[in-house]
């Protein structure tokens, strides 16, 4: 009788021994990850560019009075909201805002609505679409 030279066994013993360590390490628990605090508003602003919407949809920028581009936006941690410019029009000594979900809401001492529209947050800086609300997107930097 002829012995076989193919090393079946030891083939079937490896491809064992590779499913055993496959099943061990995908059982295991994997480490939780740390979250990531989302980033927040508060803190002073200035408006750093200030876009305008056509009625076709498409964006055209804004040019700024001095007063605006003068202003200090500032948004404290429990909500209240106040803005600082060489002019009357801009200046807002007491206020409110706030975020649900990616809705900002931007509120005067009288209750009146200021600033209303979609947020989208980053750890430097804020975009406000109000293409809703009064037709304008502004970015807020942090000073």
């Amino acid at each position: 009788m002829r012995k076989n030279n193919t090393p079946i066994g030891g083939i079937v013993l490896l491809m064992f021994m590779v499913a055993i360590a496959t099943l061990a390490t995908s059982c295991s628990k994997k480490p939780t990850p740390t979250p990531v605090p989302a980033p927040t508003i508060s803190g002073s602003y200035k408006v750093t560019t200030m876009q305008g919407y056509n009625d076709n949809g498409t964006m055209y920028q804004v040019k700024m009075s001095d007063c605006v581009v003068a202003a200090v936006f500032t948004f404290g941690e429990n909500n209240n909201f106040a803005s600082v410019a060489p002019c009357a029009a801009v200046n807002a000594p007491g206020g409110t805002w706030t975020v649900d979900g990616n809705q900002m809401v931007v509120k005067n001492a009288s209750n009146d609505i200021l600033l209303k529209g979609t947020v989208t947050i980053s750890s430097k800086s804020f975009v406000l679409d109000g293409k809703f609300f009064d037709g304008f997107l502004y970015t807020f930097t942090k000073q």
